[in-house]
């Protein structure tokens, strides 16, 4: 393999017997290795038997592998040229500016891990030396007719020329549902606020010194930015349709540019780096441990390194409101002899320490106004099963991720409903049924 290569991304298939592992190097070529069986550096190396050390595609620098049974998907960032140039240049180079090339979401996939398919956004293009293009550019390229559907894309709904920096696709537990952090970004007028404006220092990408400018002398080509953070993606059941198009409906965006929550995602912090937050999360994917989603990665902290933050399983993305809200959710079949459960946090904050109980809570105001109510309706008729209103299941100061939900003390009985749920100052993760 070329030195230097710097591995972007490794994931095991579905039924751990299959690990893969995607590195680029500097010649922008994506070398694909495979190890059937338990992983070992040998086995990962050039000579192994199962490996495959030739260029598997070209592609810019980021990859995110994402199993589908024992084959692979891998979500990259590609440059995609546009009709208009872009308002802003940044550190792709001015050159490039007159083509609009921004960074957007595309896939290809793999049945071993090794042997990969052409880019599901220009499927039809022979990308590499002595392919379409003389001379050959790894990085940028003209797609005759890009495929729409085959990428994820900046919508109206978004900043002007937002793009796609990074994404990184995952499994939230064992629910099998699927979900994805992307970091955001836009070039700004640099020309203007300086060559430094919205950098990062050169660090470990660049320089070793950590002092030379961006946008000037060898550093031009090794600071990124301004970005503007991170944002939590809500995919598809874990299977082939992680894929399924068009990628903009099949990638839900529900928190684009959310405000951050005391008890969100975007409020987690680490315990070994209390300064450093969710945005510091793009440079790696979670892995599930210990009941948790961990995210292991760097720090732009000085001297902080690496660093961990964790956030509970099946707790990544919610419903928050902090006054009075309420909303219906899809029907549910009860079993029989089944039940209802809610994942939500109503958790009360007093100013002051003790026992959980009302007589503590007597003058708080702002962090005990907690509570969900959850009535049951007929489906049909929406109208309220008659003892199964409301004001006969009131939660407030818990916190579960299996409450069990009872009617002043029933359960309803089996049929289809619809619940209503009423809340305030809580967030509401997850609403099923029990068999039992």
């Amino acid at each position: 393999i070329p030195c230097p290569c710097t591995v972007k991304s490794m994931a095991r298939s579905e039924s751990g017997q299959r690990y893969s592992l995607l590195t680029i190097c500097l010649d922008a070529g994506v070398r694909a290795l495979t190890c059937d069986g338990q992983p070992t550096l040998d086995c990962f190396s050039p000579t192994g038997a199962s490996t495959n050390p030739s260029v598997a595609f070209y592609d810019h620098d980021d990859q995110n592998l994402f199993s589908v049974g024992e084959g692979f998907v891998n979500f990259q960032i590609t440059f995609q040229n546009q009709p208009s140039p872009l308002k802003y240049c940044d550190n792709i180079g001015v050159a490039r500016c007159p083509s609009g090339y921004r960074r957007v979401v595309t896939f290809r996939s793999s049945a071993d891990g090794r042997n990969w398919s052409n880019d599901a956004a220009c499927p039809n293009e022979r990308w590499y030396p002595g392919g379409d293009y003389n001379p050959f550019d790894p990085q940028f390229r003209e797609c005759p007719s890009w495929v729409l559907e085959s990428m994820l894309l900046p919508d109206r709904n978004d900043p002007p020329e937002l793009e796609f920096y990074k994404f990184y696709a995952f499994r939230v537990g064992d629910s099998g549902r699927t979900a994805a952090v992307a970091l955001l970004y836009a070039p700004a007028p640099q020309a203007s606020l300086g060559p430094n404006y919205g950098m990062q220092r050169a660090g470990s990408k660049g320089p070793g010194n950590n002092s030379g400018a961006c946008g000037t002398g060898d550093a031009l080509t090794h600071c990124h930015g301004p970005h503007i953070g991170v944002e939590l993606m809500v995919g598809p059941r874990v299977g082939p349709d992680v894929v399924a198009t068009p990628l903009n409906a099949t990638w839900a965006r529900p928190f684009r540019l959310f405000a951050s929550h005391r008890r969100g995602l975007v409020a987690a912090r680490s315990s070994t780096c209390p300064l450093c937050s969710v945005n510091e999360l793009f440079t790696r994917g979670p892995v599930s441990l210990n009941g948790s989603h961990v995210w292991i990665t760097t720090s732009k902290q000085p001297g902080v390194g690496s660093f961990l933050l964790e956030v509970p399983l099946y707790r990544v993305a919610g419903m928050y409101a902090p006054a009075n809200a309420e909303f219906t959710t899809p029907v549910l079949i009860v079993p029989p002899g089944g039940g209802i459960w809610l994942n939500a946090d109503v958790r009360w904050t007093p100013s002051a320490p003790g026992a959980p109980d009302r007589a503590v809570f007597s003058r708080c105001d702002q962090g005990c106004a907690g509570y969900v109510m959850i009535e049951v309706r007929d489906p049909q008729t929406a109208a309220v099963v008659a003892g199964f209103e409301k004001e006969r299941c009131v939660l407030m100061n818990v916190d579960g991720s299996m409450l069990s939900l009872l009617w002043n003390g029933l359960r309803p009985p089996p049929g289809a409903y619809q619940l209503r749920v009423y809340y305030r100052d809580a967030v509401v993760y997850a609403i099923g049924v029990t068999d039992v």
